[in-house]
Parts: C-alpha cells; structure tokens; sequence
C-alpha cells in the first residue's frame, strides 16, 4: 500500500473534493486559536483559524482555514461498519496552498507514512513506521537527490524527564475549587526555549477545555521553573525551539 500510495498522490489530493461531496450528513464549523484549539468565547480568546467537518456513514472529512479562507490542513477518517477508524490521511499546506507533509495512518496494517515536499514540490523526506517504530526513512536535496538525514539534538530540561517530573510533583497544587468541584484535565503550556535553554513566554494552549484555575496553575508552575533546560541543537549550534508541554491533573474521586 506504501508504494501505492507514492504512485497515486496526486489522485488522493483530487479524491479529497469528491469526498467532501458525496454523502454528507452533518456539517460542523468551529472557530479555532492561534493553537488549533476550539473556541467559543470569540470575545475572550481571539480566533485565528476556523475549522469545518464532514461527518459521512463511513468518514469525516475536517478542514482547517485561515480567517481569510487559506486552507491550512485537512484530514480524511475511514471507518468500519463498528465506526472503528481504519485509516487517516492528513495533508498540511503551505501559505500559498501547496502540499507541505502528507501523513497516512492504517491502524488495520499498523503503519503510519509520511512525506515532505519542498515549496517546488520535490519530495523532501519519506518515512515509514510500523507499530510505532520507524523503519525506514529517507531524505532529500532540493534537486531530489539522497541526502543525509538532518542532525539535530531536542532539548531536555534539568535532570530529563525524571527531574521535570519531580518537579512538578513537588510544586504543582491543586486548586480548591477544582478540587470541590471534582474537575480534572490536561493543560497544554506552549512556550518557547532560547539558546541558552530559558523559558520564554508561556501560555495556555487550550483554556476553554479546562477548569480556569487549573489552567492557572499549570501556567503559574511553568513560569517558576527555576531551571535552564539544556538547549535544542541542529548542526552542533544551540537554537531556539517552540514547545508544547502537557501538565495534567488528575480528576479527585
């Protein structure tokens, strides 16, 4: 199916309108943050993108825009007679609307595809994974030729995984008034590190799915992290990284 797929890309772009307009059942339109995250309080949390969906019998079909109707993604679920997913295709697109990565995801198969192209439409990168382990991958110049695989190292904070977390289990809180309130969730924290591994600016990606004084707190406790994290690297030079960042609170019984 993987080498089918690279044949046939094109006619998976052009089947995508023929899907959209066929069969549709319910249409759904949400306004959506600078972070791709729903959004009802158009007043309180300025929309940046709206999303439209699809839902057939046996697919949904969701495009993500800018406000001024850019297409900026879209995704195609198929699904069986039980309504279970079988397969995903995602594409991403660059601001002049051409094809950036296209991922495929057959949870039959168990593989997932991804391909990149460059704004002139040569392939990029190829990579193949099965069971949530790649297999292969493989990358490109801008004239389509092999090339070496990009050499980048991604941040860690002080002391990995294990230091952040005890860190966390240390000085994050849990509001009272979630906790009467038995609210729970996932605050995702977007930020970014500076060269030299600082934290710069967080913010709260998703505020209307969770309770406000979680998301308050889960802020408070990224913005007193008190230590540098060891910077990402591409090529050996330390630069700056965006990072998203799950602070989660468990739901009180």
């Amino acid at each position: 199916m993987i080498c089918f797929f690279i044949r046939s890309f094109t006619f998976s772009i052009f089947t995508l309108g023929v899907v959209l307009s066929l069969g549709a059942q319910t249409q759904e339109f949400s306004y959506l943050n600078k972070f791709r995250y729903p959004i009802l309080d158009t007043t309180k949390h300025h929309p940046k993108y709206y999303q439209q969906s699809f839902d057939n019998q046996d697919s949904l079909v969701a495009g993500i825009y800018t406000l001024d109707h850019t297409i900026v993604s879209k995704k195609i679920v198929f699904f069986d007679e039980e309504k279970k997913e079988t397969l995903r295709k995602v594409f991403f697109y660059d601001s002049l609307g051409n094809v950036e990565t296209y991922r495929e995801i057959d949870s039959v198969l168990d593989y997932e595809f991804t391909i990149g192209f460059y704004p002139n439409g040569i392939v990029r990168s190829r990579k193949v994974s099965r069971s949530g382990e790649e297999v292969k991958a493989e990358f490109f110049d801008e004239m389509g030729n092999p090339t070496d695989p990009p050499k980048g190292v991604m941040p860690i904070p002080y002391g990995g995984k294990v230091g952040w977390n005890n860190y966390l289990d240390k000085n994050l809180e849990f509001p009272l008034n979630a906790l009467y309130r038995r609210k729970g969730g996932t605050v995702y924290i977007y930020f970014h590190l500076d060269k030299e591994g600082n934290i710069i600016n967080p913010e709260i990606m998703n505020p209307e799915q969770v309770y406000p004084s979680l998301a308050e707190e889960a802020l408070r406790v990224v913005r007193d992290y008190p230590h540098k994290w060891t910077p990402a690297q591409e090529d050996g030079e330390n630069i700056p990284i965006a990072m998203r960042v799950p602070i989660r609170f468990g739901r009180p019984k």
